[in-house]
């Protein structure tokens, strides 16, 4: 998988270096066609923290981040998204071990449960024990959404329901 010896390092948002912003910025405007990125280094959701793949050197070769998904019942739900690889680094593994350092890190923080709705997240998070089918989740407006994968902290019973207040 990976034969380098890459570091995989944690930032809250407001702790992200300048640079490392602006180079996830670039990573997600590339990937995904989200212009508004470009400056403030995440997509649709402000991140409470994230997670970079660097290169020996420094060099950003990929992030991730999670931010807390505002529901009902209320309960601490770590939303991962925003998974991204530079081309030359893809297949490597770096994907996986980031969301894998991403649950660990929000389990840390108190997460008794993980989200993961974009097709990038999903594919990586289902290598780790993410699943699919979670919770019925029903929208704040009333409408039912279940393109989602789960994963409960140790010892933490899915809920039957859950209503979401915000998509990412």
């Amino acid at each position: 998988m990976m034969n380098r010896p890459h570091r995989f390092t944690v930032y809250d948002e407001a702790l992200l270096p300048e640079p490392y912003r602006h180079a996830i910025g670039r990573l997600l405007t590339d990937t995904f066609t989200c212009p508004d990125a470009r400056e403030r280094g995440w997509n649709k959701v402000k991140p409470d923290f994230f997670v970079v793949a660097l290169s020996p050197e420094g060099q950003l070769l990929g992030s991730c981040m999670t931010c807390w998904v505002p529901c009902a019942p209320a309960l601490r739900v770590a939303g991962f998204g925003d998974m991204a690889v530079y081309p030359a680094h893809r297949g490597l593994g770096l994907a996986r071990a980031m969301a894998d350092v991403l649950w660990r890190e929000a389990l840390s923080r108190g997460a008794v449960l993980g989200l993961a709705r974009t097709a990038p997240m999903r594919k990586v998070c289902a290598q780790f024990g993410f699943t699919v089918p979670g919770p019925r989740v029903w929208l704040a407006d009333g409408r039912e959404e279940n393109n989602w994968m789960w994963s409960a902290a140790p010892g933490f019973q899915l809920p039957a329901e859950l209503v979401v207040n915000e998509l990412f």
